[in-house]
């Protein structure tokens, strides 16, 4: 178990997501995508799950190079194939991440 993780205000106290709880709900975003085709989500998808093994294995290294490669990934397909309000978001969610992990 990871020692990371960030706070997450709700309305009946506070919830501790780990970084690998963000990285499943960008991985369950990801896949909800309407109108992205199948192979970007493909990409996407791998580097986020290289990034969740990573983690998984405490190479938190790794997990952030991964997470760089997805907000990398994301930026380049931003306003081509990702609609660019949908990249900020998931460039956010991503850097949220990377901030959880402890990247540099």
């Amino acid at each position: 178990d990871t020692t990371t993780s960030s706070i997450t205000g709700t309305q009946s106290g506070i919830v501790v997501k780990t970084a690998a709880d963000e990285i499943n709900d960008l991985i369950a975003k990801v896949r909800s995508l309407p109108n992205v085709p199948n192979g970007t989500k493909n990409a996407l998808l791998a580097k986020l799950n290289a990034a969740l093994t990573a983690l998984e294995a405490h190479n938190a290294a790794a997990a952030c190079a991964r997470m760089q490669d997805f907000i990398n990934l994301v930026q380049a397909q931003s306003g081509k194939k990702i609609p660019a309000i949908v990249a900020a978001g998931l460039i956010a969610d991503a850097t949220q991440i990377r901030t959880t992990i402890g990247c540099p």
